[in-house]
C-alpha cells in the first residue's frame, strides 16, 4: 500500500505520468493515476497561490506575436494577390474596403404630433402607400414610434408607481 502512495506524491510535484503527460498541466486532475486517490481534497484548491503575477494572457501573447508578425504577414498576402491568388485578394480587398452597409436616406416627413401613436402611425402607413416614403423608411419611423410609445408608456407607470407610494406614505424610490 504504501509503493501506491510514493508514486503519486512524485507525480503530483510534477513528474510525468505512465502516460508521459505532466500532471501539472492536467487541470482538475480528479484522482492519482492508477490508486483512485484524490490528488486534493474537496474544498481545497489543486492550485492554491493562483496564477503566478505576470503571467500573459494567450490573447495578449498572440497579439504582441501579430504585431512583431503582422506587417510581415499582411505583405506576403498582398503580394500573393499581385501575383494572382483570388483568396488573397479577397483578403485584402476586405481590409482595405469593407462591404458596403445600406444606409437610409434622410426622409423629411410631417407628422402631427397632436394626434395618438395610433394615428401617427396610420400617417406613415398612409404615406408609404402614396408612395411619399420608401417602405424600409416607413418600417423605421413605424418602429421609432413603437418605441417612443413604449418609453412613454414606461414613465405613465413610473408617474403612477409614485403617485401610489405618494399616496400611501411610502418613500419615494429615488
Amino acid at each position: 500500500m504504501s509503493d501506491l502512495k510514493a508514486p503519486c506524491k512524485k507525480q503530483v510535484v510534477g513528474q510525468t505520468a505512465a502516460s508521459g503527460k505532466n500532471l501539472m498541466e492536467h487541470v482538475g486532475a480528479p484522482e492519482c493515476p492508477g490508486t483512485g486517490k484524490k490528488l486534493w481534497q474537496p474544498g481545497h484548491s489543486g492550485n492554491p497561490k493562483g496564477r503566478p503575477r505576470g503571467s500573459k494572457n494567450k490573447r495578449t501573447v498572440l497579439g504582441e506575436d501579430f504585431e512583431k508578425q503582422g506587417a510581415e504577414v499582411m505583405g506576403v498576402v498582398i503580394e500573393a494577390a499581385k501575383a494572382g491568388d483570388m483568396t488573397a485578394a479577397g483578403l485584402v480587398l476586405a481590409r482595405l474596403a469593407p462591404p458596403l452597409r445600406a444606409q437610409s436616406p434622410t426622409v423629411q416627413f410631417d407628422l402631427d404630433r397632436s394626434l395618438t401613436l395610433t394615428e401617427q402611425a396610420g400617417q406613415v402607413v398612409a404615406a408609404v402607400a402614396e408612395g411619399q416614403l420608401s417602405p424600409d423608411a416607413g418600417k423605421m419611423l413605424l418602429e421609432a414610434l413603437s418605441a417612443y410609445g413604449t418609453m412613454r408608456t414606461i414613465d405613465e407607470l413610473a408617474e403612477k408607481l409614485e403617485q401610489i407610494e405618494r399616496r400611501l406614505g411610502m418613500r419615494s424610490r429615488q
